[in-house]
């Protein structure tokens, strides 16, 4: 394990071998299902792992008798970014 990737909004410690297979898998799954468009990806190199940080604000949608319809928001930022800086020095 080198260090955590950015994949699709999840945070994954990926070797290179392991980032390009996904990105391969990726690239199969997208001229199929969307031939019309351009695949784009980052090579594994030019990923700026030192800078990579997450904003991840998850919306509650909630329904009470007393409120009605109401939405929550939590900002889980710190968290993920916490998890990213501790793969990083475990794995990087």
């Amino acid at each position: 394990m080198n260090v955590p990737v950015l994949t699709g909004g999840w945070v994954e410690p990926l070797c290179e071998d392991c980032y390009n297979k996904r990105i391969a898998r990726q690239k199969r799954w997208h001229e199929k299902d969307h031939p019309d468009r351009e695949f784009k990806y980052t090579p594994y190199k030019d990923l700026e792992k030192e800078e990579q940080k997450l904003d991840m604000i998850a919306v509650y949608k909630h329904f009470s008798a007393d409120r009605g319809d109401y939405e929550e928001k939590r900002d889980y930022s710190d968290t993920i970014n916490k998890i990213i800086a501790r793969q990083e020095k475990l794995f990087g």
